[in-house]
Order: C-alpha cells, then structure tokens, then sequence
C-alpha cells in the first residue's frame, strides 16, 4: 500500500511500527519534487503531507512523529477526499480527548486543540485580546510592538 499510495517501500521496523508509519522517514525518502515531476509524484507528496496534516494538527495524539496507515486508504483517490467528512472527525476525536480528559490522571489534552480554542474564543466574547494598534494579528506586528498587545475584560456586547 505505501509503495502505491506514497510511491516508496516502507520497512518494517525502520519505518512502520506496527500499524503506524513514521513521518520522519516518510519525508526524508520521498523522492524530490521539481516542476518536471510528473501528477503521480506530486500526488504522492500531497497524500504524505495530508498525513502529517492529520497527525500534527487535526488528529494529534501522543505516538509524536507517527501517523496510523488507516488515514492513506482515504487518500487513494485524492478527488474523494473532499467528500468526506472530516471535520466531523475531527470534532469526534476532540470529544473523545475531552472525555479522556476528565480522568484526573491524564496531563494533556490531545485532538484538535485550536478547534477548542476558537470555540472558547466565540462563545466567551467577555475574555478577548485588545490591540493599541489597528492590526488584529500580533504575529503581523513588529518585535517592538509586540509589548502593546493586553488582555482585558470585554465590555459587554
């Protein structure tokens, strides 16, 4: 299945430790990409990095630089893809995470924390950050300005 879907063949051990590949491997032998590479090399790069989308950001869990090989049967055919739902998966799994969570043992919350985060965000309109400047991003402000950014009670809305 790796040697038709990301175009190399995985070694057991080396790259795949039981059902899970690592990512490390997988982007240091993927074969390079240039502007002659033809659609299957470039379909193979985007299925690898749509992998190290759903492990790093949407999917996250604690097997760090692992991602399942369950997520590349969605990924045979690219055009697919799109239609399902994975939003709904992502949500799924941070449900999941928060029930887990709830177990006073547990130290980290895994799944999608930004998802978390930017519903706290809108549902808690009292708590938000105000800027002296009219950039809405900090990350956009300069080193210097940065220092301007404070976080106050909203006034009701």
């Amino acid at each position: 299945m790796c040697e038709t879907l990301l175009g190399i063949i995985s070694v057991k051990g080396e790259s795949i430790v039981g059902s899970m590949i690592k990512l490390k491997w997988l982007r240091d032998n993927l074969f390079p990409i240039d502007e002659n590479s033809s659609i299957e090399v470039i379909h193979w790069h985007a299925r690898a990095y749509i992998l190290g989308l759903i492990r790093g950001v949407l999917m996250s869990d604690k097997t760090g630089n692992k991602v399942h090989l369950m997520y590349l049967n969605y990924l045979t055919n690219l055009r697919r893809t799109k239609r399902y739902s994975w939003g709904s998966t992502c949500l799924a799994v941070l449900y999941r995470e928060m029930c887990r969570a709830t177990d006073g043992r547990v130290r980290t919350l895994r799944g999608c924390a930004s998802l978390l985060q930017s519903w706290a965000w809108f549902q808690m309109p009292f708590y938000c950050t105000h800027f002296k400047s009219s950039t809405n991003f900090p990350a956009s402000l300069p080193m210097e300005r940065r220092s301007s950014i404070e976080l106050q009670k909203c006034p009701p809305q």
